[in-house]
């Protein structure tokens, strides 16, 4: 049986069908032994590129890579998107009325830095001129600065949108709400592994696509294998993670967006030229969802 590393970029909601298909045995059962492997910020492509690990599910690192000459390339999508709420003290009446204030985001080029700028521009501000992101440490830093006036607003995931519903914040906007597609938390690998190990890569997506359909389909399960994950014991917030952060966006076919590339590449423009010009099409391969598709393999994951 082939080793593989499969690698984790982040501990969050949309990365966890990489550890649920190890927990459950999927990546066994299609003929692979892997080792689920959790390398966190910049290095993680890094260590892709570099046949450290075989895959990996990362957000836009991998277009970042590629446009700097790396042959990275993504091949599913468990999720076509982040979801993620804009809180904000309760003087503040709704986006537009952000011109000129602080954004609370947990830094440059991640999640939620992104979300903010999708969903200050689909308000008709411009996020790089209108307002101030401001980096921040994590959720609960955001949260406390929103209520100490050090920032006007904040991007939360779910938990810090449960916390600032306590707290008496104002929502603004759920970035569900938006239907825009990014990508996040998707499935990628280097085209030399991929051409050297085809049926490695597939054994991967298969066994993802299982882990995927259990999440699905077992609910109190899967709030249970989260909480391990995320290393949390508040069942209050498993459960509201896995009914708003998973269950409403995860994608059955893991289907890729080519117009979620566009917008990462939109949103990379202004700082990596090559992003103007890259065609998205040269960031993806869809063999192996759309093989399983065919085959009607996804579809036999959810015959009752």
């Amino acid at each position: 049986m082939p080793k593989a590393k499969v690698g984790i970029s982040a501990p969050s909601a949309s990365q966890l069908p990489t550890m649920l298909a190890k927990d459950k045995g999927f990546y066994a059962q299609n003929g692979v032994d892997a080792d689920v492997v959790s390398i966190f910020g910049g290095t993680a492509t890094d260590a892709l590129i570099a046949g450290q690990i075989q895959t990996l599910q990362i957000s836009t690192k991998v277009i970042q890579a590629d446009l700097a000459g790396a042959d990275l390339v993504y091949i599913g999508a468990p999720v076509p998107t982040d979801r993620f709420w804009l809180f904000a003290d309760p003087s503040i009446s709704d986006v537009k009325a952000l011109k000129g204030k602080r954004i609370g985001v947990t830094g440059v080029g991640t999640a939620t830095y992104v979300s903010a700028k999708l969903v200050l521009a689909a308000s008709g501000l411009d996020p790089n001129k209108d307002v101030t992101l401001a980096s921040l440490t994590d959720e609960s830093t955001i949260l406390a600065a929103v209520q100490n006036g050090a920032v006007d607003a904040g991007m939360m995931a779910v938990s810090g949108m449960l916390k600032a519903q306590k707290a008496g914040l104002k929502e603004l906007l759920d970035t569900s709400k938006l239907n825009v597609p990014f990508p996040s938390g998707w499935n990628a690998v280097s085209k030399k592994y991929a051409a050297a190990h085809p049926d490695v890569v597939r054994a991967y997506m298969r066994s993802i696509a299982q882990a995927v359909a259990f999440e699905l389909q077992n609910p109190a399960q899967t709030e249970q294998q989260l909480g391990k994950f995320l290393k949390s014991d508040d069942a209050e917030l498993m459960k509201a993670t896995y009914e708003q952060g998973i269950a409403p966006i995860m994608q059955k076919n893991l289907a890729l967006d080519l117009d979620a590339v566009k917008n990462a590449l939109n949103d990379l423009s202004s700082s990596v030229p090559a992003a103007k010009t890259a065609d998205p099409a040269a960031f993806i391969d869809d063999t192996y969802v759309k093989e399983m598709e065919s085959s009607g393999f996804i579809a036999s994951l959810y015959k009752s």
